[in-house]
């Protein structure tokens, strides 16, 4: 057991319901770990949070006699639901449908590793261009030109490969290098690095996380141990609709 697969089997973990013998291996192992323990008191806060919605909303007690009697009668339930006995029931479930959206867009706007993130996108930020030298490639043909300055492993998403580069650089950061490529597309600067170097769990295949970080918009992804992130000016938006274009002409 290491750190890398606790971190994706203490997921499954959910206070109160018996484990597997993984995930029972996995939870132990997390909490004799300083950051991955920290990971599982957030998950059982989480899960106490969304809990608590649940039981907040109480249905009415013959809730379920009149949902059987509207749907026993053909035509009539439309007009029986807006009856003032059902609304609450309906409005309840909308309620509780909007809490678990939130929480869940508020669960994945914060990730482990994040900080360090939000740290290099600054670092990022405050270069001069100087430190970048001219490159004429498309972005993703650019392995043995980051091996040769001491970056193994370069290699990028079959989207961004196509993209063009027009600088880049190793930038030597306080939790490893990272390979750095700006690509005339909006003016993105696309950065690779290893996922441990900068403690970002993310699940590999799960797509994009965007957000946002003191004026930049910021895309983040993990394939195996890489992370992959785009940075621009601009807001998540802006983000979201760069992300749609990737592929397109």
């Amino acid at each position: 057991m290491n750190a890398e697969n606790a971190g994706m089997l203490i997921r499954c973990h959910r206070a109160g319901r018996r484990d597997d013998a993984r995930t029972e291996k996995a939870v132990r192992f997390a909490e004799a770990d300083p950051v991955l323990s920290k990971k599982l008191g957030g998950q059982a806060a989480f899960d106490d949070r969304l809990v608590g919605v649940i039981h907040y909303i109480q249905p009415p007690e013959n809730l379920r006699q009149k949902l059987a009697e509207i749907s026993a009668k053909p035509g009539g339930g439309k007009r029986k639901l807006l009856h003032p006995a059902i609304l609450p029931a309906v409005a309840g479930v909308l309620l509780l449908v909007g809490i678990m959206v939130f929480l869940e867009m508020d669960r994945r706007a914060n990730f482990q590793g994040r900080d360090a993130v939000e740290t290099l996108i600054v670092k990022t930020g405050k270069t001069s261009g100087g430190e970048f030298e001219p490159v004429a490639a498309p972005a993703g043909e650019m392995d043995d030109w980051f091996f040769v300055r001491g970056y193994d492993g370069y290699s990028l998403p079959p989207e961004l490969g196509a993209l063009h580069a027009t600088f880049a650089r190793v930038f030597n950061s306080d939790n490893g290098p990272v390979a750095q490529v700006a690509v005339e597309k909006h003016e993105t600067i696309v950065h690779v690095f290893r996922a441990a170097d900068f403690g970002v769990d993310l699940l590999p295949g799960e797509g994009w996380r965007t957000f946002e970080h003191e004026g930049w918009a910021a895309a983040l992804r993990r394939h195996a141990g890489t992370c992959y992130l785009l940075a621009f000016r601009g807001s998540k938006a802006e983000m979201d609709d760069f992300l749609k274009s990737l592929g397109k002409p």
